[in-house]
């Protein structure tokens, strides 16, 4: 029992020092991930004028405006339509409606996002003018319209990484737990098979010292007739 007792603890020991390896991993490459977005939106803010990123921003707050918009109308249409059709087939009306709506929006996404970079395109071809510069990064970077402050946008996105990060962590902690319950699940069957083994053993050698001992009293009751009998046997001569 003691060598399993030491096997035991040297498999924990070595799943513990994996899971914090695995741990460690896990919080290098979250820190990894999320200095690079950062330093990504810096420079990304660096690099474009204040007013760009100010009509930029009024942009996207039109677009959520709009998805809005048609989010509600999209719910008063919808419930319009269900009173029109049987029960039966909302459930699939529904879903198409649904589908639909993701399309629009989805739709409406891209027009969005290409009228902001065809406006980033324009203004940075105009503010290299006015500028008179050579290397948008170089000349750029130090000009009043620029900023290192993240916009709420950026700061979002790495709340949504963050959050994405952090959910992968704790998968890997439930795995980990699993991993652990299962190990030591295995060990106490190892264990339950082991003290069975050695009962059942302990057992039959209970068993043999048993008939042993009842061979050796037959012996010696033998042994003490003979004895006896040929005592009798002297006397009689004599």
């Amino acid at each position: 029992m003691s060598h399993f007792r030491e096997s035991e603890a040297l498999k924990k020991r070595h799943m513990e020092i994996q899971h914090q390896s695995e741990a460690q991993n896990q919080a290098n490459y979250t820190k990894r991930i999320l200095d690079d977005v950062k330093k990504q939106h810096a420079l990304q803010s660096k690099q474009q004028p204040r007013e760009l990123k100010a009509k930029e921003m009024q942009i996207r707050k039109q677009f959520r405006q709009t998805v809005k918009t048609q989010s509600r109308q999209f719910k008063a249409y919808q419930s319009q339509i269900l009173q029109t059709v049987p029960k039966e087939e909302q459930k699939d009306l529904i879903a198409r409606l649904k589908d639909e709506q993701s399309r629009k929006v989805a739709s409406l996404a891209t027009q969005y996002e290409s009228t902001i970079q065809r406006m980033i395109t324009e203004q940075t071809v105009i503010y290299c003018d006015i500028l008179h510069c050579t290397s948008i990064h170089s000349t750029l970077s130090n000009h009043k319209y620029f900023q290192v402050k993240l916009e709420s946008w950026q700061e979002e996105d790495i709340k949504s990484r963050s959050e994405k990060l952090q959910k992968e962590l704790d998968m890997l902690i439930t795995f980990q737990d699993k991993q652990k319950l299962s190990l030591c699940a295995a060990c106490e069957r190892e264990r339950i098979q082991l003290q069975d083994r050695t009962n059942l053993r302990l057992s039959v050698l209970e068993q043999k010292m048993s008939e042993e001992m009842i061979r050796f009293e037959q012996d010696r009751e033998k042994c003490l007739r003979q004895l006896n009998e040929r005592k009798v046997g002297t006397h009689k001569i004599n």
